[in-house]
């Protein structure tokens, strides 16, 4: 028996091993099949260790895959004993005993192999180059969002807010609506640009532009002479007039002013509007004061800019210097820093002896999915390897048709220098074109699709399709229902009645897909089977993908399939922390972190780790430590102060039933899977950061708001929901390295936002464009768009093997109208007006092929018409809660049995009371109107008509005032010259207030305006004082909360009279609760209580009878609590430091004198009559149910 061979892919001999190469892979075509068997081959044909192997891939995923492949394929070699009988010899590998020291020799070391990630390569260097690269030892990594936050917040403290200019900046973008987190954003985007940051801005020039204005008020009339005298018509004269006039009065009020980028604002505000008329009628204009303003305005447009272009290249410097400050003071560096720092150490002094010890140790490096690399990856891979005069071969691997990521900063411009420097310097280009995931019908359908030939062709910019391939698996066919071959390609041609609209479109395309889903999924004669040479087999739901361009996209039409009964599932979707499963774990948290906060309690019990009903959660406000609710949460902040994690979230997914109602009563396990990766990430994060449970929280919610980033390249993407066999939903750009046996593509219909900054290439530089690029760039960015969408369209039809479904919009010709059934009163239409995204490109393409009618274009296509009209729309979750109505018997009240409340009474032990509840007790009984008025409810008696805009009466809006109350810095609404000032400061807590509480948008300025009146009216107090405003008081507490025994004989009395030896003991329980806000003002102290009722008076007098009808008891109660807070005795310490009791009604607050306001203070006697009622009372109310 002879020595034991093993054919290698042919391939390899193409691809030399003294000089780099450029290795081509188009889709599907083998990449990773000819990655593994080129390091193996480095390893026979050459006396290279697989240590001396550098393979950098672009994903964590992708280098363990790979790094399985290459183990997997030595372990096969080292195993097998055939001969490869008739291959020659130059196209095997010959398994010597030489060749099999290597391979164990490989299979020793391959976890040391540096296979990893371009982050993780220069990682290593980094940490074990410290010398050569100047860096301290023992570098910390950070989150580069957080960092650049930290440096902004203190740059913003240390100069945006002292210094002048810069200060003015801050105002006018926070009074263009902005806020100060857009504005770190912007920043920030701006930052991790790697492109030149576009436009300039020369302030000197821009000042000197402007100042050279030729409009004065002496002018205006030479002006109107010269149109006249001209004969312009009499409506452009007037207009022209009219808008010159209003330039004149502005340029007259910043005359001589020297704030380049406040004037930026001001000028946009003041010209922006007029611009493009000026120059349009100016131009036609032939009068000396005409010219002379025209050629004002042109220069002034060439020297000005975007107010946000201007602000960045003010402000970035600044922090940017203070960000790379912080990271060498405290030894840090961020994601993004790691290949930067290679960069720069490639560049310094010690250079070239870091470049020396890499060439030592690596004679090869491979480079993966390298159209997706930069500037900075391609300088430090050429620096290294390409200029290591032969030292080291440098091959670089990728596919300029799937460079879909600039949006991350990839740059394919780079890759194609780097690959014509690769050829100049006398290496090769290595074409993989031998397609082996497809069958030869959908090859040479999308062939045909993506044909340069073609006029016009696809692909129309630098990067096209000049090589098509071939079919590597001829064996792999699709068969219809009758056996015989399948259609590749099904077009579906969308019609209705008169134009098509978005809606129409969406809803049709997503019914349509459904119904054939359906029918590809039939388990007696399925529309469509696969064969090869293991046998035939049926589709099942997981071989399907449905690609669209955004995930919106795809949820919308994922309804459709759920409503058809066909299981779905999102692949890789965005936005983990971002999700509602996010913001509950985080509420959670907070009242574990705090349990006393009563507001995080609340928004914890309401959520679905505890599922309380709105009736539930009125119940909650008084309730015994002892309580399930408190002692759950009392467990949980234990496990927390422990720092074992670990349990704690264990127990919070035991205790809460979470797991068991998402599995049983979810729509979807969706949720689930969240709050299972969430809890997994969040126990990752401790375990780095050791940190306890408030500082979590805080972390939690950076992520939330996405002010950092989640360490690893996946902490922010939903995993799969389950191993169950589902349709696959995800955008095109998440489905590159994927492929599926069928493929929808359903979405990139309308065009996608472009953003704060647009990036295109101007002479070949990237550039960064802060705002819109003007006119003359736009063909600039059009091109860069459009070669963007091709390419991410060529991922998309790429990734199917045996089918592709395709929308299709044209135009119907008189044929097709009359084939299709056409009424004279209703004409067919299959134009699409609103196809504005990058589909457009795919759909001319298709029209070009379908109108012209190209030679064997039937026996790929099959194209059905698809009617938008009559269909049977899928209820969003909101409209079907919209149309519920609950069942009769859900509204009846229960059977109440008093022996059931007696039995309570006795068994119940020390009382904790409240308010509510003795009023509730007063009236018979505990009901859910009077527990909701704890909540900060509105009372329904003779409501007013409100207005369209004025909030609404109800639970959600006294709970919104409430905690916009509670959170509130006083001194900014202390401080602030009027609302409209203090508004900016304001607008977010007004904003995430009424996201927690439901309300709408538009209430926020109604719900400003009563929290303005409730601090800022002034007030008239007792003897005579008068106050400017609860804001203005000397001390402030707000959400006070008191516990006092219920009064015994046995205790001190106010009055002074009590048993010899008399002494506070609890016996029949404690009277406990929550008093909005204690202030104090010229040494006397007051209570103050927010209503919000709806009335249908706020003078004094409607006021003070609501007030004795519905809040008498609460006002004795919160007295008592106050002045036993004081420590009053006696009548002269109460007439000294009590003020009284004030209850603001919010929406009469302001609107007149005295209105909305009632300020009581009883005597000393009445407080001790009301202290002696106490003592006698029996009705306490019944505690809350444990």
């Amino acid at each position: 028996m002879g020595t034991p061979r093993y054919e290698k892919p042919a391939i390899l001999a193409q691809i030399p091993r003294d000089r780099p190469c450029v290795i081509e892979a188009s889709a599907g075509t083998g990449k990773t099949f000819t990655l593994e068997h080129l390091v193996v081959d480095l390893i026979l044909e050459t006396d290279t260790r697989i240590e001396e192997v550098l393979v950098v891939t672009f994903t964590e995923r992708a280098t363990a895959e790979l790094r399985r492949r290459v183990r997997e394929k030595l372990e096969e070699l080292l195993s097998h004993s055939g001969e490869a009988e008739g291959v020659p010899d130059a196209q095997c590998w010959t398994l010597g005993p030489e060749q099999r020291r290597r391979i164990q020799a490989a299979l020793t070391s391959v976890d040391a192999a540096t296979i990893s990630t371009i982050h993780g390569f220069c990682q290593r260097v980094l940490s074990e180059q410290a010398f050569h690269n100047g860096r301290l030892f023992g570098e910390k990594q950070v989150d580069a969002r957080s960092a650049f936050s930290a440096a902004f917040l203190d740059v913003l403290r240390t100069r945006f807010a002292r210094e002048p200019e810069l200060k003015e900046m801050v105002r006018l973008w926070l009074e263009s609506g902005e806020s100060i987190e857009s504005l770190e954003a912007l920043l920030h985007r701006c930052s991790v640009e790697r492109g030149a940051l576009r436009p300039r801005f020369e302030a000197a020039a821009f000042l000197a532009a402007l100042h050279a204005c030729p409009l004065s008020p002496d002018v205006l009339p030479l002006f109107a002479k010269e149109l006249k005298d001209g004969k312009v018509h009499a409506a452009t004269s007037k207009k022209l007039q009219a808008v010159l006039a209003e330039l004149t009065g502005w340029y007259e009020g910043v005359r001589g002013r020297q704030g380049a980028v406040p004037l930026l604002f001001a000028l946009e505000a003041a010209l922006g509007a007029h611009e493009k008329y000026l120059k349009e009628k100016l131009a036609g204009l032939d009068g000396v004061y005409a010219r002379r303003v025209l050629a004002w305005v042109k220069e002034l447009s060439a020297q000005a800019c975007s107010p946000r272009a201007a602000l960045v290249h003010a402000m970035l410097p600044s922090v940017q210097e203070r960000l790379v400050q912080r990271k060498r003071e405290l030894g840090l560096f961020d994601f993004d820093d790691m290949l930067t720092l290679v960069r720069d150490s490639l560049r310094g002094p010690r250079g070239d002896a870091l470049a020396a010890v890499l060439r030592g140790r690596y004679r090869y490096a491979l480079v993966d999915e390298f159209q997706d690399t930069d500037e900075v990856q391609w300088e430090v891979f050429r620096r290294l390897f390409h200029e290591s005069a032969g030292k080291s071969v440098l091959y670089l691997i990728g596919d300029p048709k799937q460079a879909i990521y600039s949006f991350r900063g990839a740059d394919v411009q780079t890759y194609l220098e780097a690959c014509q420097t690769i050829v100049d310097s006398g290496g090769s280009v290595v074409r993989l074109d031998r397609n082996f995931r497809s069958t030869e019908a959908v090859i040479s359908a999308v062939n045909r699709i993506l044909d340069q030939g073609a006029r016009p062709p696809f692909f129309e910019g630098v990067i096209q399709y000049p090589h098509p391939v071939s079919c590597g698996r001829t064996d792999f066919v699709s068969v219809g229902p009758d056996g015989g071959p399948a259609a590749p390609v099904h077009l579906w041609h969308f019609v209705d009645e008169g134009k098509l609209s978005a809606d129409g479109v969406r809803g049709a395309l997503g019914q349509k897909m459904a119904e054939e889903i359906r029918a590809l999924l039939d388990p007696v004669t399925p529309a469509l089977k696969l064969r090869d040479s293991k046998g035939e087999r049926a589709v099942k739901a997981s071989d399907i993908f449905v690609l669209t361009r955004t995930e919106k996209e795809g949820r919308d039409l994922a309804q459709w399939l759920r409503a058809a009964g066909i299981p779905v599932a999102f692949f890789k979707q965005d936005g983990l922390f971002q999700s509602d499963e996010a913001q509950d774990i985080r509420e959670l948290l907070q009242a574990i972190a705090d349990p006393d906060d009563r507001s995080a309690r609340l928004r914890a019990w309401g959520g679905p780790f505890f599922g309380l009903s709105l009736e539930e959660l009125a119940r909650t406000r008084e309730l015994p430590p002892s309580h399930p609710l408190l002692f759950r949460l009392a467990a949980w902040k234990a496990l927390a102060d422990a720092r074992d994690y670990e349990r704690l979230f264990s127990r919070i997914l035991e205790d809460s039933g979470v797991v068991r109602r998402e599995l049983f009563l979810g729509a979807s396990e969706r949720r689930l899977t969240n709050y299972l990766h969430l809890f997994e990430l969040l126990l990752e994060e401790v375990g780095r950061s050791r940190c306890a449970l408030p500082e979590l929280v805080r972390t939690l919610q950076a992520y939330i708001e996405e002010r950092r980033s989640p360490p690893n390249e996946s902490g922010n993407v939903q995993r799969l929901e389950g191993e169950r066999d589902a349709v696959q939903f995800m955008t095109m750009h998440k489905s590159k390295g994927l492929e599926a046996p069928i493929v929808f593509l359903g979405g990139g219909f309308t065009a996608s936002p472009t953003g704060d900054v647009v990036v295109f290439h101007q002479d070949g530089k990237r550039v960064a464009w802060i705002g819109k690029p003007d006119g003359e760039l736009s063909p600039l960015v059009d091109a860069e768009r459009r070669a963007d969408d091709e390419r991410l369209l060529y991922v998309a039809l790429t990734r199917a093997a045996a089918r592709l479904y395709l929308p299709y919009f044209a135009e119907l010709s008189e044929a097709e109208r009359e084939s299709l059934g056409e009424k004279p009163e209703a004409p067919l239409s299959g134009a699409f007006a609103h196809l504005k995204g990058g589909y457009g490109v795919l759909n001319a393409r298709l029209q070009a092929m379908m109108g012209a009618g190209e030679a064997g274009l039937e026996q790929g296509f099959v194209r059905t018409y698809v009617p938008c009209g009559a269909l049977a729309p899928v209820s969003t979750p909101e409209e079907a809660l919209a149309r519920w109505q609950p069942p009769p018997e859900l509204l009846e009240e229960p059977p109440v049995d008093t022996r059931v409340g007696e039995l309570r009474r006795r068994h119940a032990g020390f009382i904790v009371t409240s308010y509510s509840r003795m009023s509730a007790a007063s009236k018979g009984g505990v009901t859910s109107d009077e527990e909701l008025d704890e909540l900060k409810a509105d009372r329904e008696a003779a409501w007013p008509v409100l207005s369209p805009d004025e909030l609404p009466g109800g639970v959600a809006t006294g709970l919104f005032l409430h905690e916009v109350l509670e959170k509130l810095l006083v001194p900014s609404i202390r401080d602030a010259v009027s609302e409209d000032a203090w508004a900016a400061g304001v607008k977010g807590l007004l904003e995430r207030a009424a996201q927690c509480h439901g309300i709408e948008e538009r209430f926020l300025p109604h719900g400003q305006r009563l929290v303005w009146n409730a601090m800022r009216t002034p007030l008239e107090l007792t003897g005579g004082q008068r106050l400017d405003g609860i804001a203005g008081a000397a001390r402030i507490l707000r959400e006070v909360e008191f516990l006092y025994p219920i009064p015994e004989a046995s205790h001190p009395r106010l009055g002074g009279s009590a048993l010899p030896g008399a002494r506070y003991g609890i016996e029949r329980g404690c009277v406990r609760g929550f008093i909005d806000l204690v202030f104090e003002h010229e040494g006397r102290v007051y209570f103050a209580d927010w209503k919000s009722d709806l009335l249908p008076r706020y003078d004094a007098a409607s006021v003070s009878e609501h007030v004795r009808a519905h809040y008498a008891i609460q006002e004795q109660l919160y007295t008592l609590a106050v002045v036993r807070m004081l420590g009053i005795a006696n009548e002269a310490q109460y007439e000294a430091r009590f003020g009284g009791s004030l209850y603001c009604f919010l929406r009469g607050m302001g609107t007149d004198v005295g209105a909305g306001v009632y300020l009581a203070r009883a005597s000393w006697q009445q407080v001790c009559a009301w202290e002696e009622a106490l003592l006698h009372n029996q009705d306490w109310g019944l505690p809350l149910a444990g």
